[in-house]
């Protein structure tokens, strides 16, 4: 926490804001982050209960890293639309 908590008020103060990346780009990275950490953690607590197998979660693990790569390729592929009309 010493760590990471000051490191993310950094680039928040650094990358958004006026002639920077907007306040809705820094919610949705908020958002996120925190779907991708419930299905990290959903996923083990069901691997960890039983209710799904070892194949299922790295399956879900991949997808869950996936998201993280396509969320920003996807919104940016939106922007350039946008500015195109």
């Amino acid at each position: 926490m010493l760590i990471f908590i000051p490191a993310s008020f950094w680039v928040a103060h650094t990358c958004f804001g006026a002639g920077k990346l907007s306040y809705k780009a820094l919610a949705l990275i908020g958002v996120i982050g925190v779907i991708v950490h419930v299905v990290l953690m959903g996923s083990v607590m069901l691997f960890t209960h039983g209710f799904i197998s070892a194949d299922a979660l790295v399956f879900i693990q991949m997808m869950n890293a996936a998201l993280i790569l396509i969320t920003p390729w996807v919104g940016e592929k939106n922007l350039e639309m946008r500015h195109r009309t």
